[in-house]
């Protein structure tokens, strides 16, 4: 089991390929890659299955043809005030 962090965030074009294709061939060897990423393109070339987590809780889990259209519409919470938040100008 390998455990990637966002490991393309601020990479070229050229290298965020390689780094993708280096996943997907250990993926090919049946590693299981447990991979974080902001970029829902890139969870959709390189993954099997998707969760995404809004404010650390689960709002979706699907496959990759599943998430296009319908989690991209589904507004986000992040960076959004909680109740327990209070803001002062």
């Amino acid at each position: 089991m390998l455990f990637l962090d966002e490991p393309t965030t601020g990479l070229d074009p050229r290298s965020r390929g390689e780094v993708w294709s280096m996943i997907r061939a250990l993926g090919a060897e049946e590693t299981t890659v447990l991979l974080t990423t902001r970029y829902l393109e890139e969870a959709d070339r390189l993954a099997d299955e998707i969760v995404v987590l809004d404010q650390g809780r689960v709002v979706a889990v699907g496959t990759p043809p599943d998430s296009g259209r319908r989690w991209a519409a589904r507004p986000s919470t992040y960076g959004q005030p909680t109740r327990r938040t209070r803001t002062r100008w």
